[in-house]
């Protein structure tokens, strides 16, 4: 025969359930931060490495180690970046930048693309308004 659970045991049970999560997963970022540090260091090593020998990788019978290129993107002024849109890649007359702009932003949600803004300053070497980007090199390592 089963019993029923009411909904307050049920709630109960989940926020026991939820908090226990939370402490365990806390206590695994806690055991892993150290790892995590020497990583970083090795990192910083390997990447120094590689740039002593101006190399963009290196092979060992232990693994590889090589630089990646990556970017960050952050919109910093939505009004600027709509309108730069408007005007510049949809070809709007300034009165019609600020309406298009408006339009834009009630119907949709608008975030710079991280393609796309890469694209851009890689074809036009110009910042984008409203839009920070930044870039790095990330040291990665596989056997």
């Amino acid at each position: 025969m089963s019993q029923e659970l009411d909904a307050g045991e049920l709630i109960l049970t989940y926020r026991k359930i939820r908090a226990k999560l939370e402490l365990m997963k806390t206590q695994y970022e806690e055991k892993c931060k150290p790892y995590k540090d020497a990583q970083s260091l090795i990192e910083i090593e390997l990447k120094r490495l590689l740039d002593k020998v101006k190399a963009d990788s290196v092979q060992t019978e232990h693994g590889t180690a090589y630089k990646s290129r990556a970017a960050s993107v952050r919109m910093v002024d939505k009004q600027a970046l709509l309108e730069f849109v408007g005007k510049r890649l949809l070809g709007l007359e300034e009165e019609e930048e600020g309406s298009a702009a408006r339009i834009i932003s009630e119907f949709l949600d608008v975030k710079p693309s991280k393609e796309a803004a890469e694209t851009y300053l890689e074809d036009h070497d110009m910042d984008i308004p409203g839009v920070e980007t930044s870039r790095f090199i990330k040291i990665n390592v596989r056997k």
